[in-house]
């Protein structure tokens, strides 16, 4: 469970530095989100590859907790507590698999809105070549600048990015240390550094991934309206193209 934890913690080291090219600007990022999809095959490898590892983390985080619960069971078998039981007082463990779930559902809305736009209804507005098929009138795509702000300037989508957040930083300041420690580093010195270095990453990661609602909120930034896309009809025995003009101010 330390090394699919571990490896999730780097690839949100990958997410964010890739997330930050937003405050780069929409030709940035585009241009990041464009080159990514290019890869094509190699990226639905990918992809699988990176989802295996959260099953196979969920599974064994879901093993750990229902055996951690059988021993306190047996514990406390012989002495009932009076004491009314409640999540306030649930276990590390189980705040850690309560946060898991929370996170996974989050994940679940997150790669339903940027990787796979089910919820797009921003008509205007294009994918450049290479991130779905060829686009026509009935099926238009979302540049990856206007998706990300259309979808963080709605209160309640921004609200639970940064609820998720929160809940992740927990994850991780508990996680991160637990994870060496599965690896059999134990010693007290290290365990010391570690635990703090998780607390470190949390919050990075934390305040990393925050800022960007936190941004398009406190500065106002609104999709673009600079450009307009269109779809070209293609004629008989082609395919269709994209044509995009700029407005330039008066």
């Amino acid at each position: 469970m330390g090394i699919t934890g571990l490896l999730l913690c780097g690839f949100l080291v990958a997410h964010l530095g890739g997330n930050f090219m937003i405050f780069l600007g929409p030709e940035m990022i585009d241009k990041y989100a464009t080159n990514l999809h290019a890869l094509g095959p190699i990226l639905i490898l990918l992809e699988l590859g990176l989802a295996a590892i959260f099953v196979i983390h969920i599974w064994m985080a879901i093993s750990l907790s229902r055996e951690n619960t059988a021993a306190r069971a047996h514990s406390y078998s012989q002495k009932e507590s009076k004491q009314e039981k409640s999540i306030w007082i649930a276990s590390p463990s189980t705040w850690m698999l309560i946060s898991g779930i929370t996170i996974f559902a989050f994940l679940v809305l997150h790669m339903i809105d940027i990787r796979f736009g089910l919820r797009d209804n921003l008509t205007g507005f294009v994918y450049p070549h290479g991130f779905h098929n060829e686009p026509t009138p009935e099926q238009p795509v979302v540049h990856m600048y206007d998706r990300v702000i259309a979808i963080l300037r709605t209160p309640l989508s921004a609200g639970l990015y940064i609820v998720a957040m929160i809940f992740i930083a927990f994850h991780l300041s508990h996680g991160f240390q637990s994870a060496f420690r599965s690896l059999g580093i134990a010693h007290p010195f290290w365990s010391k550094f570690l635990e703090k270095v998780g607390l470190v990453f949390a919050w990075a990661m934390m305040l990393g991934f925050a800022s960007i609602p936190v941004w398009v909120w406190a500065f106002n930034i609104q999709v673009q309206d600079s450009h307009e896309v269109a779809v070209e009809q293609p004629a008989e025995g082609t395919s269709a193209a994209i044509i995009e003009t700029s407005h330039q101010p008066d």
